[in-house]
């Protein structure tokens, strides 16, 4: 199945999530461009269902560097509720060019989020990232007035300095 065709069965309620593993190859890299393609093409007309299953399918394809400017896209934007789960991915492709993207991210509060949940994962990808600029930016959290951001950033922190 081609990811246009995946794409248009879900818009229209003809497949469901979790059948999506069916048709990806794991860690396979062979769809990376057309996703790409489709996460342009859905964000203009805010399609967060679909997103969704895109980036659940570019997990599945495998994640890489190519991402990094679309997710850190998809962080400013506010028209969908996946900005932990583009986190979560950026964390994996450990690219030194989303640091500010991930840093910024950091700052996002959502109503439902006491627990600075979004805020915890930009500090954890910002240490998976390990560069000088990423432990930079874990310090200047630190002096966050949120005591569960300055905990996590102290705490990742003391964990590099363990290495």
């Amino acid at each position: 199945m081609e990811l246009r065709e995946f794409i248009d069965a879900v818009e229209n309620s003809s497949l469901k999530m979790k059948d999506y593993k069916k048709y990806f190859i794991i860690n396979q890299s062979l769809y990376t461009n057309e996703i790409i393609s489709a996460i342009e093409e859905i964000s203009m007309d805010k399609k967060e269902i679909i997103l969704e299953y895109l980036l659940n399918i570019a997990e599945q394809d495998g994640l890489n560097k190519s991402y990094t400017h679309i997710f850190c896209k998809l962080l400013e934007q506010d028209w969908h509720d996946w900005h932990e789960d583009i986190i979560m991915h950026l964390e994996i492709i450990k690219d030194p060019d989303s640091v500010d993207c991930i840093y910024n991210a950091s700052f996002k509060t959502k109503e439902y989020d006491d627990g600075k949940s979004l805020a915890k994962k930009c500090i954890w990808a910002l240490g998976a990232i390990n560069t000088s600029k990423s432990y930079e930016k874990i310090e200047l959290l630190t002096h966050s007035s949120n005591p569960i951001i300055k905990e996590v950033s102290l705490m990742q922190l003391n964990h590099n300095k363990a290495k």
